[in-house]
């Protein structure tokens, strides 16, 4: 059978240790099984994901140890003066009877020479209990960021974000690197662009590394007041309450570095390939 001419668009998937694991294996189950043609004996894929993260001897993580998951947690209504000065300022109290256990912090495996890089690419822990190992490399991928054409930010628990942004991660560096990208071999045009998409509260890193700026975006409805203080300038859209019409992505058009961002709330595994294959 002859090989297919159409064009293959490659999704950087960039993960981390503590990222939901939803906000990363949902789309990328989506976008495997995204095709031009019906035939299941000779597929035809539209997309092809990477999937990236940091090495795993560089990994430093902190965590605040006083998370854990239930489903009252959230941020308060209100809005901290400073974002970024203690992550527990923005939890509540828990409510009467919830017992708030200390969230462990995952420990990642080391190669056996430290001074090394691992020959294959890095395992991340994703929710704390599923071990992912990424194709590549951060410091792998920065070389060839402009081979990609969509790049997926996946969320995490909001504290865990915030303690990246501060520390200037490589995950922050990555984004910047894609944002500031030029298209692959230089062939898009006009309605053709990059695309940036972010699940959850991975719209915190794009909000921090100034992707949003003076766009429309929305993250997960307990984040909507971070997402908020973090980028004044971003015109912040329901994903749940908040008294609007709840929206599962927001697109907020194209950005000043000529990227299209496309941010969802906490359920869109169904439908950002439909989102994104509109493009």
């Amino acid at each position: 059978m002859a090989a297919s001419n159409k064009k293959v668009y490659n999704v950087a998937v960039l993960l981390y240790t503590g990222t939901d694991i939803l906000d990363f294996a949902g789309p990328i189950e989506m976008l495997s099984h995204t095709l031009y043609n019906t035939d299941i004996e000779h597929p035809e894929p539209v997309f092809k994901p990477t999937l990236i993260a940091r090495c795993v001897c560089a990994l430093l993580l902190t965590v605040s140890p006083c998370l854990h998951r239930y489903p009252t947690v959230g941020y308060s209504a209100s809005k901290p003066s400073d974002p970024f000065a203690s992550p527990k300022t923005f939890l509540p109290t828990p409510p009467s009877g919830i017992l708030l256990l200390p969230f462990p912090s995952p420990q990642p495996k080391k190669p056996t020479n430290m001074l090394d890089p691992p020959t294959s690419g890095p395992e991340i822990l994703a929710g704390n209990v599923m071990t992912v190992k990424a194709d590549m490399s951060i410091a792998t991928a920065l070389p060839k960021i402009s081979d990609f054409d969509i790049l997926v930010v996946p969320g995490g628990w909001p504290t865990l974000l915030l303690n990246m942004i501060n520390s200037g991660s490589e995950e922050l560096k990555f984004i910047e690197a894609f944002n500031a990208s030029s298209a692959p071999n230089n062939d898009h045009g006009k309605g053709d662009e990059k695309i940036i998409l972010s699940i959850c509260t991975g719209a915190l890193f794009l909000a921090a590394t100034g992707v949003l700026a003076g766009l429309k975006a929305t993250t997960h409805h307990m984040s909507l007041d971070l997402l908020r203080a973090t980028d004044p300038s971003i015109e912040v859209l329901s994903s749940g309450t908040e008294g609007e019409k709840p929206r599962r992505y927001v697109d907020g058009g194209v950005n000043a570095q000529g990227k299209r961002v496309v941010t969802a709330g906490a359920s869109p595994v169904a439908w950002m390939p439909r989102c994104i294959s509109a493009r």
